[in-house]
C-alpha cells in the first residue's frame, strides 16, 4: 500500500485507477490520462502523514502544530478515519451476529 501512494505522489501511477500515463499541470496537480482526473501530490503526502499521526495516536491540535495547518482539517480528518474504522467494524461484526450451527457428533470425535 505504501508503495501505491508512493507512486502516486510522485506522479508515476493514479491511485484510482492504477493508470501510469499521467501528465502534470501547470499548478502542481497530475491529471490521469485514461480517466482525466486531476489530483493534487501534496494533498496525498499531507493526508497520509495526518494518517500516520492518527495510527500513533498523537492527538489533532498536535498534529496540527506540526503540520501548520488549520485545526478543523486535521479534526475532520481524523473523525473521517474514526468513521471508517466504525463502519468497517460494524461490518465485520455483523458477519458473526445470527445463528451458529454445530455438528456435535464432530466435536464429541475430536475429544
Amino acid at each position: 500500500m505504501k508503495e501505491k501512494i508512493e507512486r502516486a505522489i510522485f506522479g508515476i501511477e493514479y491511485p484510482k485507477c492504477g493508470h501510469n500515463r499521467l501528465y502534470k499541470l501547470d499548478d502542481g496537480r497530475y491529471k490521469c490520462s485514461n480517466c482525466k482526473f486531476k489530483y493534487s501530490p501534496r494533498k496525498l503526502n499531507d493526508d497520509l502523514q495526518i494518517l500516520h499521526y492518527f495510527s500513533i495516536e498523537i492527538p489533532a491540535n498536535k498534529a496540527r502544530k506540526d503540520f501548520g495547518c488549520s485545526y478543523d482539517k486535521v479534526r475532520r480528518k481524523y473523525t473521517q478515519y474514526r468513521n471508517k474504522i466504525f463502519l468497517y467494524l460494524q461490518k465485520e461484526f455483523n458477519k458473526l451476529s445470527g445463528e451458529i450451527e454445530c455438528d456435535v457428533r464432530q466435536l464429541a470425535d475430536r475429544w
